[in-house]
């Protein structure tokens, strides 16, 4: 639901990362998918697993101090309003040693953190502007930035020394909405939503409240109609799980079988009816990206090969990766 101090729209920090079309909706009061039970018992386990970190900051000599403080910016448009997970103050520990730092905390599954330790915040935007947000406003130049595996408990920790986004990005976007609004949308009304693409590929557009307004529902659909496409959902989701599943025992059965062909040093051999061949493959080919950027466009242009053709993409959308 959207909340407003005096005639300005309230946005939070945490969501400062979010695609404009869901800003956008939000802004609007537009409803949101309800929450997956998954998401109350993370959010549990992420405030249990900031309480011990914390914690055991304080036994390493750190004072922990303004935990979720209130914090605001505000602009000509908007506010951004947030709450900090806190401040550390340097204690006894050298590695710490430069100041008061914002302290920020995240729990994650073992998925997410497999994904943090090798993108970081390139691939986790949206707590990029949520941190850039809040330096901005504490007016720290320093933070502490914890990760945590709930699975394993294995911890990243990092010291940053400037905000990891742009925070002229992040005001420029919700200026753009705001703006929008404006010229679009008429009083007491909500026609119409910020203009951005869905993207299956994205687990941000994947696991977004507000994606039935990029991809609408199948609607008026007779009881055999859906009944159908229902048992299709269900038949596709089974079949790619057998499909993965079998991948899976093929590969494992090719590693094996692979091994003990280069064991042996024989290359063609067979077992239990099956028949197995290594076979020494050469192909020559060229850098596609290389060719363009030495060979003038005009002499590739006849070797261009154009194929037209359509390709239904099914992508599963309630998926928690």
């Amino acid at each position: 639901m959207a909340i407003s101090i005096g005639n300005k729209p309230i946005y939070r920090m945490s969501s400062a990362g979010k695609c404009p079309r869901a800003l956008c909706a939000g802004r609007l009061s537009y409803e949101s998918e309800p929450a997956p039970p998954w998401l109350e018992m993370a959010a549990n386990e992420g405030n249990w697993h900031e309480e011990r970190i914390k914690n055991q900051l304080r036994k390493e000599g750190l004072e922990v101090f303004d935990e979720q403080l209130e914090i605001s910016l505000e602009y000509d448009k908007f506010i951004l309003l947030g709450h900090i997970d806190g401040k550390v103050l340097e204690g006894m520990e050298e590695q710490y040693s430069i100041g008061t730092l914002l302290l920020e905390v995240k729990s994650m599954s073992q998925y997410q953190f497999d994904r943090w330790m090798k993108q970081g915040f390139d691939g986790f935007y949206d707590y990029a502007a949520q941190l850039t947000c809040y330096m901005k406003a504490t007016g720290l130049d320093k933070a502490l930035y914890i990760v945590k595996n709930r699975s394993s408990g294995s911890q990243s920790q990092i010291v940053l020394t400037k905000p990891p986004a742009n925070l002229g990005e992040i005001i420029a976007k919700l200026d753009n909405i705001e703006e929008w609004i404006a010229k679009n949308i008429e009083l007491g009304a909500r026609e119409g939503l910020y203009p951005t693409e869905f993207d299956p590929n994205s687990l941000e557009c994947r696991r977004c409240d507000y994606k039935r307004y990029c991809i609408p529902e199948a609607k008026e659909l007779s009881p055999i109609t859906e009944l159908s496409l229902a048992n299709a959902a269900r038949d596709w989701r089974e079949g790619k799980e057998a499909v993965e599943a079998g991948q899976k025992l093929k590969d494992n059965a090719r590693d094996t079988f692979e091994q003990h062909t280069l064991a042996t040093g024989v290359d063609k051999w067979r077992f239990a009816g099956l028949g197995i061949n290594l076979i020494h493959v050469h192909r020559e080919g060229y850098n596609k990206k290389m060719l363009e950027s030495t060979v003038p466009a005009h002499l590739l242009e006849p070797a261009k090969e154009i194929k037209d053709y359509d390709q239904l993409r099914i992508d599963d959308l309630e998926k928690e990766s």
